[in-house]
């Protein structure tokens, strides 16, 4: 006879069973968002130099970019870029290169860099400039606020227009070849640079000729050339042969010293003009000064209104966004980063294409 089971009945008091637990305890939750508070802090400033060392390496190829272009044009017309005709003044596709071309030189390498789109902008419209909003006069405004994505240092700023004003704020006025039309909507809107050619030991600010010369070229005053040893002058480009320190051994060009709170308000004297300007700070540099840091201003200028013994009076100089170090090409066509500790003298050389100097 079968052995009769009885079911098995478990005596523990409830209490004492064990009961599942589900999700965290607050204590588990709040250590887990330290942990992840950790690493995100360990790993943001490693993100954060990844993306500025490729903004460092896009603005070197934009530095490559504009050399190769000045090289090219070199082999094209045995002559580096001139400077043009003085600030006053922007490019005019009809009239040509070299001496005679109002525009700087990076409206004359424009074409080598594939913008010769923008470049032509106003072509075939002849010189007729004696009146307000002329043909040409309207197509040129239509050209100085034309950016080009390669003259634009990313860690600066965006490809955009920005306003061209004075120190204190206020519109500037107009290049005599163009015009300002109350129908548009970019009057005081250019295209700007944050790189410079070689201008020597330091670049001057000149006016230029007066709106007859347009008439009377080359027969008219203002038309002085000027060269300061550099590669770049008004009016005026370095042959090769007159590169007797050696291309390797000479800048060709840099990019530009501007105050980080003045990046997008054009009121500092070297980036209150277009890129498609004549000789001016705001396409050549000098290099009698050494290279500065975007940041190194007065902080207590930031709520003050523009003042240059407050934000620096470095309207000439070289300098970059990059923490520690300029960008620069020379005439080789190479481009390297220094160092914003270069000793001044051996800073100073590089500007000078003939001075005899013996650099690193």
């Amino acid at each position: 006879m079968g052995t009769l089971k009885m079911p098995s009945t478990d005596l523990r008091c409830p209490l004492q069973r064990r009961k599942r637990r589900f999700g965290f305890t607050l204590v588990e939750l709040l250590v887990v968002i330290a942990i992840i508070g950790i690493l995100v802090a360990l790993l943001l400033p490693a993100v954060q130099a990844a993306r500025e060392a490729a903004r460092r390496n896009q603005c070197k190829n934009n530095i490559k970019q504009m050399s190769l272009a000045a090289l090219n044009y070199e082999s094209s017309h045995r002559t580096l870029p001139y400077g043009g005709w003085g600030f006053f003044w922007v490019g005019d596709p009809d009239w040509g290169v070299g001496e005679k071309q109002p525009g700087g030189p990076l409206f004359q390498i424009a074409p080598f860099i594939e913008e010769t789109a923008v470049q032509q902008i106003g072509s075939g419209l002849g010189n007729f400039i004696f009146a307000e909003n002329t043909p040409k006069k309207d197509a040129l405004r239509t050209l100085i606020a034309s950016p080009i994505k390669s003259f634009i240092c990313p860690s600066r700023r965006g490809v955009d227009v920005y306003p061209a004003s004075t120190v204190t704020g206020d519109p500037a006025g107009d290049p005599k070849n163009t015009t300002h039309n109350a129908s548009r909507t970019d009057n005081n809107l250019y295209a700007k640079s944050d790189y410079g050619f070689n201008g020597g030991g330091s670049v001057g600010t000149d006016r230029g000729p007066e709106l007859i010369c347009y008439q009377n070229y080359p027969v008219c005053g203002g038309l002085e050339p000027v060269d300061k040893g550099g590669i770049v002058g008004k009016r005026w480009g370095a042959r090769m042969a007159q590169i007797t320190d050696g291309t390797s051994k000479t800048a060709l060009a840099v990019e530009k010293f501007l105050p980080e709170p003045l990046y997008e308000t054009g009121q500092h004297d070297g980036d209150d003009n277009t890129c498609f300007h004549g000789y001016d700070v705001d396409v050549a540099r000098g290099f009698g000064q050494p290279p500065q840091q975007d940041s190194d201003y007065d902080k207590t200028a930031a709520v003050q209104p523009y003042n240059k013994q407050l934000w620096g009076d470095c309207k000439t100089c070289a300098g970059s966004a990059h923490p520690g170090v300029v960008q620069a090409s020379l005439c080789d066509g190479s481009v390297h980063s220094y160092s914003l500790d270069i000793d001044k003298s051996v800073w100073d050389s590089y500007g000078s294409r003939e001075g005899g100097d013996v650099n690193p």
